[in-house]
């Protein structure tokens, strides 16, 4: 068992929506989603440089969503985006391509107490 599993499951009461549920969702639509960071890619923006991010969050049961840190929003959050570290999101999905991907409005870090 994932050693954050306990933290993972009180997750489920912050979240609006389950990781392995955003296929159903349409485009656009508001969601708020808690996992584990799993991975980050840093990159710039084509146009004017400025630093984003791709995460790839997981649930208890390892489902994982793919989300975009747009510059302006990675700027304000980019100390919380942390492999490991259990995040709950704000942000809108976008259904555009095969797999949804979640563009991400807020970031907000979980403290648990033991």
């Amino acid at each position: 068992s994932h050693p954050q599993f306990a933290n993972l499951l009180r997750l489920k009461s912050a979240a609006t929506h389950e990781l392995g549920l955003l296929d159903e969702e349409k485009d656009g639509a508001t969601v708020k989603i808690g996992g584990i960071i799993e991975s980050t890619r840093r990159t710039f923006t084509k146009k004017n440089g400025h630093e984003m991010a791709f995460l790839a969050i997981a649930d208890e049961n390892g489902i994982a969503a793919e989300c975009i840190v747009f510059p302006q929003v990675f700027t304000e959050y980019k100390d919380l985006l942390i492999k490991g570290s259990v995040i709950i999101i704000d942000g809108q999905i976008d259904a555009k391509s095969d797999k949804p991907m979640i563009i991400v409005k807020r970031i907000q870090p979980v403290h648990f107490s033991s």
